[in-house]
């Protein structure tokens, strides 16, 4: 009963956030249908988020419940001010209002349901005992940078805002971290559906289709799932998919191998956002999908704002030029174009005077310069987009005033974040490298066969329509230049180079761009375009270029194409929804009937893979997870693996106040070990030392579990507390994993000398010693 309550305090929550950022939000989507309700709560977790990490990290207030109330505090102050214009209630979209917090809703009672059938944090399949590492050793509050849990005395050298966000509303709701974990799951998969539902639903108007932008952003999975279906069915080997001997297509989805079908590219495994979201783990590149969502909406909203202002402009530019007579036509067209110049820039100057272009720029610097501290990765890609809506669309007066726009937001979110790169919050990088294995196109059509169909329709359709309406011959002997050069483009390196994605990245790139550039006025489907040309750039980018790290071989580019793929899936996501309203609206009858038809077919063919991950995860067959269910308790089952653990840790998290170092084992990936840390974020000597490595950290974490095995098996103490005293350990952890990996003699130094070690625990197994001082 007491875990219902929690998510009920959590979601009551979230909605007052939503409600309290609404009128700052407003201001800044005023020409959106919702007004941008949907991006609300976004806008506060954000708002919130960075407050109180700024605050800890200039030592003005420590992070806790004190940062959080004065964030907060900050916030409602800046949004009832800001968009006091926007504070009569009368005025909302409740229906939008409504549906917005209902698709909310149903996410967020839908995926604890799911989440308690598969509750465990445990380390196998994925990056659970690091991610919760970092989320518990936050909670402990105090000043930042804040310190690695796996490497005391030293800061976290990874992107920590999402682990942040949950660390905080953990700690402001009195949430146990174990459990805000997994409440954390529900909260992402539900933003997530709530921001693709808000933003196609803003560029269409249609609500049809941002159930659909839902579908496609949320639940569409690999069309491996289906392949392994009919290979089971026909009892033969399918493009490579074997077959299995299960009885029954029940026990066929009970027993799904889902885990098998991640590595489908060369040396990289990618996933879909339902299966981490299923799998939840608390991972950065998930947690950001949201907030990639909300930015795509933020700048689509100044889209349209601009759009709006062009439109008065012209209105204001046409009277003066009626009555002009052709032999002053010359003339008066450049007259023309000076005026509008001129009242472009007037109202420019006049919007920055006025706050909105000032405001604007904060909220976009501020919300790009998040991406550096909750998934790196993403934001030199937002960048990218940034200054291609601005330079391709057009957004401001003039190109001078976009380009004098786009260096102040792109400082600006670099100025705010500063301590992030002060304080080495991402490590681990070491240049970049070539592809030497490129990914062929079936593994491509099998991650998002789906997007591929209904973006290559609407780039087509729309280059079709260009055609067929174009009286210039000039126009019309461009693209048929750009067709020339897209084929040879293509072709050429395909042969050559081994490069078969180039036969989609190239012709859809191609088209697309030569769209947005040629016309005249810019529609959402200019922008849209946008969308699309980032997620082909990014799929090239993923197939010429990797960004080494340690890892190496054939898992060369693994980190890169595990990040980048969850940005094309985005992008390709909630354009592939615009396209099936742009293509329904375009079509013949009967065109419309064969085309929804093959695109209802291929949905159905993605839809059994997560159909069967679902089935398979949840039933508690996995030996790696499912050893507890009905409960959001995330550590409930180190009680059955090891109740000494249990208890010991516990008892940690109600006694032990601060962030003292504490010794425990070493860990390696995927096993059980370092969990003291984990679950308690307390500071230990070292870690799980692969992750280490994978931040830069390899020599000195090879080092320091040589030191902790050293501590653990010496029989000589003076040699034992000077390692101790080195890393300034003040509780040494001897438990059952210790005890079956260390020598008796060494660790019974500990009991016998009393005047040295203080017993301070013991019970069920597990001795914790802290040195005297």
């Amino acid at each position: 009963m007491i875990q219902v309550l929690y998510v009920l305090l959590w979601w009551l929550t979230l909605f007052v956030i939503g409600l309290l950022c609404f009128p700052l939000v407003s201001r800044i989507c005023r020409g959106l249908p919702d007004k941008g309700y949907c991006i609300s709560k976004l806008t506060g977790l954000l708002s919130l988020t960075y407050f109180a990490w700024i605050f800890a990290n200039l030592n003005i207030v420590p992070f806790g419940l004190a940062g959080i109330l004065v964030a907060l505090l900050l916030i409602v102050t800046l949004s009832f001010s800001i968009g006091r214009k926007n504070l009569r209630v009368s005025n909302w979209p409740f229906r939008q209002i409504i549906v917005s917090e209902s698709i909310f809703a149903v996410g967020f009672i839908v995926f604890p349901l799911i989440l308690i059938g598969n509750p465990d944090i445990f380390p196998n399949m994925g990056d659970y005992f690091a991610n919760h590492a970092f989320m518990n050793s936050l909670t402990r509050g105090g000043y930042f940078p804040p310190t690695d849990p796996w490497f005391a005395g030293e800061s976290i050298p990874y992107y920590y805002g999402g682990h942040l966000m949950v660390a905080g509303l953990s700690l402001a709701l009195k949430v146990p971290p174990a459990i805000a974990f997994n409440i954390a799951g529900a909260m992402f998969a539900a933003l997530t559906a709530t921001v693709a539902y808000g933003l196609v639903y803003n560029i269409t108007r249609r609500k049809l289709y941002g159930f659909i932008a839902i579908l496609f952003m949320c639940f569409v999975g690999y069309t491996s799932g289906t392949f392994r279906l009919v290979a089971y069915i026909f009892q033969q080997d399918i493009l490579g998919f074997p077959t299995t001997s299960d009885p029954s297509i029940i026990e066929w989805l009970l027993n799904f191998r889902f885990w098998d079908d991640m590595q489908m590219l060369e040396g990289a495994i990618v996933h879909y956002p339902y299966y981490k979201f299923l799998r939840w783990d608390l991972h950065s590149y998930l947690m950001s999908v949201p907030f990639q969502l909300m930015f795509i909406m933020v700048i689509y909203a100044l889209f349209q704002k601009n759009r709006q202002r062009a439109n008065e402009t012209a209105c204001l530019v046409q009277p003066v030029l009626s009555g002009v007579s052709e032999n002053d036509e010359y003339h008066y067209r450049f007259y023309n174009r000076v005026v509008r110049n001129l009242l472009d820039i007037l109202r420019y100057f006049y919007r920055v005077s006025k706050s909105d272009t000032a405001l604007e720029i904060c909220i976009l610097g501020l919300c790009l310069g998040f991406f550096a501290i909750l998934n790196t990765w993403e934001y030199p890609t937002y960048i990218v987009f940034t200054l291609f809506v601005f330079i391709l669309l057009g957004i401001g007066p003039t190109i001078k005033s976009n380009v004098v726009v786009l260096t102040v937001i792109v400082g600006l979110s670099f100025i705010l974040y500063i301590p992030h790169y002060i304080f080495g919050g991402m490590s681990g990088f070491d240049g970049l490298g070539f592809v030497h294995n490129r990914t062929s196109l079936f593994q491509f059509l099998e991650f998002g066969v789906v997007f591929v169909f209904a973006v290559t329709s609407l780039v087509f359709m729309i280059s079709k329509r260009d055609i067929l309406t174009s009286r210039s011959w000039i126009r019309i002997a461009v693209f048929a230049s750009v067709a020339v050069l897209t084929i040879v483009a293509t072709t050429m390196p395909i042969i050559i180079l081994d490069f078969p994605l180039l036969i989609l990245v190239v012709p859809i790139g191609l088209l697309g761009l030569f769209r947005i550039l040629t016309s005249k006025q810019k529609t959402a489907t200019e922008f849209i375009l946008v969308l699309i040309l980032m997620g082909m750039a990014l799929i090239l980018f993923g197939e010429v270029i990797y960004v080494n790290d340690a890892l190496s071989g054939e898992w060369e580019r693994f980190n890169t194409m595990t990040k980048i793929y969850m940005q094309i899936w985005v992008f390709l996501a909630i354009s592939s929804a615009y396209a099936v309203f742009y293509m329904v609206g375009r079509m013949g009858r009967k065109t419309k009937m064969v085309w929804t038809s093959l695109l209802v077919i291929l949905v159905i063919i993605c839809l059994v893979h997560p159909i069967a991950l679902s089935t398979s995860a949840l039933s508690g067959r996995n030996t790696y997870m499912g050893l507890t269910r009905g409960t959001l308790d995330g550590m409930a089952f180190i009680e059955k693996m090891d109740k000494g653990d249990y208890e010991a840790i516990k008892w940690i998290n109600d006694n032990i106040s601060g962030s003292p170092v504490i010794l425990e084992k070493p860990g390696t990936s995927s096993n059980y070990e370092s969990r003291i840390s984990t679950f308690t974020g307390l500071p230990t000597v070292i870690g799980q030392r692969m992750p280490e490595a994978t931040w830069g950290r390899g020599g000195p974490a090879s080092e320091r579990c040589n030191e902790v095995d050293l501590i653990y098996n010496t029989v000589d103490n003076s040699e034992a507390l000077e390692l101790l005293r080195k890393f300034d350990v003040e509780y040494i952890y001897v438990g059952t994993v210790e005890r079956n990996a260390y020598d008796s003699e060494g660790l019974n130094k500990f009991s016998a000398q009393s005047q040295v070690y203080e017993v301070e625990y013991e019970k069920e197994g597990v001795v914790i010693y802290r040195i005297r001082r």
